[in-house]
């Protein structure tokens, strides 16, 4: 009479082995995908840092454009001849031109154009004003009185 194959010591051996094997092969991909795993999500937060990171620098690279624009708007002659021309003088026309066409050029020239769409250089004390804005952007407005009704200058008008 034949013995099944399992209750002989052969059998017995293969099934030990064949139970060694299962359980170490679960054992390692277990282990290897938990360390696939881990160290994916440090990639991700890497990777997420990194980008933020760039992104950072990239926005305070364009706001030192903008705030070298702004630097140069207030110290830029041709605009500070603009505000102090009366526009009853003669020369009135010439001088605006000239600031407007200086800042035309300044803003069409610096890095971060794309990201202005409008600007608007007025003093306080006056209704005239320098302004450069992107055709899609403009509006049939006094925009020196729109700016100036912003909740920022209460404290310069009240």
């Amino acid at each position: 009479m034949k013995r099944p194959f399992f209750k002989t010591i052969r059998g017995s051996l293969f099934l030990v082995t064949l139970v060694l094997v299962l359980i170490l092969g679960i054992g390692i991909s277990s282990v290897s995908y938990l360390l696939f795993y881990r160290d994916l999500q440090k990639t991700m937060v890497q990777s997420a840092e990194t980008s933020l990171e760039l992104l950072a620098e990239n926005i305070n690279n364009h706001l030192d454009n903008l705030t070298g624009l702004l630097k140069w708007c207030q110290t830029n002659d041709q605009i500070s001849r603009f505000f102090l021309t009366s526009r009853e003088s003669a020369r009135y026309n010439k001088v605006a031109s000239m600031a407007t066409d200086m800042l035309n050029t300044t803003v069409s020239s610096n890095p971060s154009r794309e990201y202005i769409h409008r600007i608007v250089v007025s003093p306080f004390d006056r209704q005239d004003f320098l302004q450069i804005v992107n055709a899609e952007y403009s509006v049939d407005r006094n925009i020196p009185q729109l700016i100036q009704q912003l909740p920022y200058y209460d404290i310069y008008y009240k």
